[in-house]
């Protein structure tokens, strides 16, 4: 049996490779798997363990009670609530070394040679390939073809030229900043321009050339709000925080993130060049908050930025197309509760009663399906999933009003998490570059410890203990975003960023939503936990390891009427099964099988609800038929029912509108039926009653 759930540890994570050691006599052999397994687990920080695992083997938390004399060695427990300091700032410095850059930078003291050769008037000297003090040829083209809005490399403009207006047409850009984009004709016809000779603002892409003497030099510098640390700022530099860079062009605007979604662009995005580099390459920031790392870079020639740049402003006008009508719909709500209600009704009261009325916002006409790619991500687990989506609330990739949020309350009776729990909270972000969307997820219904038979008694016992033991409710994130080709730097970046970083990201996933999640997580303190299918098959092997070590005595045995609230490694590792479901990872049902031969109760319970995360009825029906009667297996039974709402936010729903159950019955080794509700088990009640 030892070697069986061994061997199951190893085949989960290919990562522990096993040798052909045995031991020597003419004793009992030892499989190579044990040997290893034992080695690893005797394995410390040095040696090469997982932080995660050496968590598990040697837990550091010590709660001490100051009513009795006992100290609870394993238990997390809620921490004190924080006193709200005005005067304090809520960003801390990410570290000494970037700080200390970060002044040095802004008081000026330290300039580069790039920096310190524009203020002299000889920038030009330090590009590849320049003579003279004259900018190279390929530079030099560039700007006259961003100009004259053509291209002297392919002539691939003629279609182009043919849609730009005229000069006298024209319309500077700052007379179409507003927020509102429904007053666009209004504008346009003011300026004396005729609409149906003009083009559509949204996918004009202006070039805004700055004068030789205004070009911006120096590296690039970190937003005051940025929470990086050092290593994590040299890695979005690409090595070197002081590298210079030249920012020469204003381009494309998108809107800022507290405007409406569908306003026309006031925030412009840069054009960069780096004068040591060979090659004629332009770097497009989109943002102020987007590092180095994550620029996107383009062959230096002007059909090459317009294309980029167009792929931006055709999702863009398609956004405004689709979701326009809707935000106009919710500003009027805003402005009519505000007058009803008395308050003040200035521009940013509306925008922040339209962002807090997306709480109002219902699931079905959220447009979780916009787009055909989805890729799901861990978040971590939380005491208090709020902590988390306030920082996704605020973090500035993304719009300030979402299209919908859901407060999880812990307090509130419907959402007390519980093993069969209230479902999934869902909330909906949009990114202000891309258009991908992010739907946040709160599964409350992980658990898999079975509820107290006296409730009372449990609430009584621990409100005297003057502690609140933590809970562990999982959030996840589900990116779904457009089909594109450059949005993602051609699917370059995003591989160099996973080898960065060690993240999962597909490779066409937009660069600012890969960047936003990182922000999120890196500003929560949760990065570790920022998981895809591989990094949650090493930690499902890490707590079968941590399995194997006998499970440390409570202080306060569990019973039925009360239950321990500390969870156990076989609690984790039940409700770890179905993070890994909910990643989607293709091989969750050969897992869930090599599971079960050894599992215990709480595991057994995981791989039931994982089973219906992944779709597979006949799996879920064996784990229910197989489980000996009791409470357990009657929860089991309760699944079914449940899942009627976390399938609704699947891409198919595997379920009927008005079908709770299975359509196939489900049988216990006794022949009792489980499920009565299915529409097939009312149809033979009914036969019954009329025969």
């Amino acid at each position: 049996m030892r070697r069986l759930f061994i061997t199951t540890a190893s085949t989960l994570c290919h990562s522990l490779h096993c040798t052909d050691t045995r031991t020597g006599g003419a004793g009992k052999e030892s499989t190579p798997t044990e040997v290893q397994c034992e080695m690893t687990l005797q394995c410390s920080d040095e040696s090469g363990c997982s932080p995660f695992l050496s968590s598990l083997l040697s837990p550091v938390e010590t709660v001490p009670l100051h009513d009795v004399t006992r100290t609870y060695s394993t238990m997390d427990v809620v921490d004190p609530p924080a006193r709200y300091n005005p005067m304090v700032p809520n960003v801390e410095p990410s570290s000494s070394s970037a700080g200390h850059m970060e002044q040095i930078l802004e008081n000026g003291e330290e300039e580069g040679p790039v920096a310190c050769a524009h203020k002299n008037g000889k920038l030009w000297g330090l590009f590849e390939g320049s003579e003279d003090n004259k900018p190279p040829a390929w530079f030099y083209r560039l700007c006259k073809d961003l100009f004259y809005r053509t291209n002297s490399e392919d002539n691939m403009d003629d279609a182009a030229l043919v849609s730009d207006i005229e000069p006298s047409h024209y319309i500077s850009s700052t007379e179409n900043r507003h927020v509102d984009g429904s007053d666009t004709t209004q504008r346009f016809a003011e300026a004396g321009t005729d609409v149906s000779d003009g083009v559509d603002p949204y996918v004009w892409i202006p070039f805004n050339l700055l004068d030789e003497a205004d070009y911006h030099v120096g590296p690039y510098r970190f937003p005051s709000t940025a929470t990086y640390t050092h290593e994590q700022r040299t890695l979005l530099c690409l090595g070197d925080t002081r590298r210079e860079y030249v920012h020469f062009c204003d381009s494309y605007a998108f809107p800022g993130r507290a405007q409406i979604p569908t306003s026309v662009g006031t925030c412009p995005s840069k054009l960069y060049v780096n004068p040591k580099q060979q090659q004629p390459v332009v770097y497009i920031q989109l943002s102020n908050d987007i590092p180095p790392a994550m620029w996107l870079p383009v062959k230096g020639t002007a059909a090459s930025v317009r294309r980029v740049l167009a792929e931006f402003a055709s999702m863009a006008a398609l956004h405004r197309d689709w979701h326009h009508d809707e935000f106009m719909e919710r500003h009027a709500t805003a402005v009519r509760m505000l007058e009803l209600q008395r308050l003040p009704a200035g521009e940013g009261d509306i925008l922040r009663y339209m962002a807090y009325d997306a709480r109002n916002a219902q699931f079905a006409f959220a447009p979780i399906r916009e787009f055909p790619n989805q890729q799901e991500f861990f978040l971590g687990e939380h005491d208090d999933p709020e902590k988390l989506m306030e920082h996704v609330d605020l973090c500035p990739l993304l719009f300030a009003i979402p299209h919908m949020r859901t407060v999880v309350d812990l307090h509130a009776e419907h959402m007390i998490p519980t093993i069969a729990g209230p479902g999934v909270a869902t909330s909906l972000y949009r990114c202000i570059y891309s258009k991908a969307l992010l739907f946040v997820q709160v599964h409350l219904s992980s658990e898999v410890k079975l509820p107290p038979q006296d409730p009372e008694a449990f609430k009584f016992m621990w409100k005297d203990s003057q502690v609140l033991p933590k809970m562990r409710i999982p959030v996840f994130v589900r990116v779904v975003w457009p089909t594109n080709e450059r949005m993602s730097g051609g699917g370059g970046l995003l591989r160099r960023f996973n080898r960065l970083f060690g993240t999962e990201f597909a490779s066409d996933i937009p660069v600012d939503a890969a960047m936003a999640l990182l922000y999120v997580m890196q500003w929560s303190g949760h990065i570790k936990d920022f998981l895809g299918v591989r990094g949650m098959r090493q930690r499902l092997a890490d707590l079968l390891l941590a399995s194997q070590q006998p499970e440390p005595t409570k202080l306060y045995p569990g019973t039925r009427e009360i239950p321990n609230p500390e969870y156990t490694v076989a609690e984790r590792l039940g409700m770890h099964v179905q993070y890994l479901a909910q990643l989607h990872d293709p091989d969750i049902s050969l897992t869930i099988q090599r599971l079960l031969p050894v599992a215990s109760a709480p595991v057994r319970m995981g791989c039931a609800k994982a089973a219906l995360i992944a779709g597979d009825r006949e799996l879920f029906r064996h784990i229910v038929s197989s489980e000996p009667p009791g409470r357990m297996q009657t929860y089991m039974t309760k699944l079914v029912r449940k899942r009627k709402t976390r399938d609704l936010v699947d891409a198919e729903p595997r379920l009927l509108e008005d079908q709770y159950e299975f359509a196939a019955p489900l049988w216990t080794k006794r022949g009792k039926r489980l499920d009565s509700n299915t529409l097939e088990g009312v149809v033979e009640a009914q036969s019954r009653l009329s025969g």
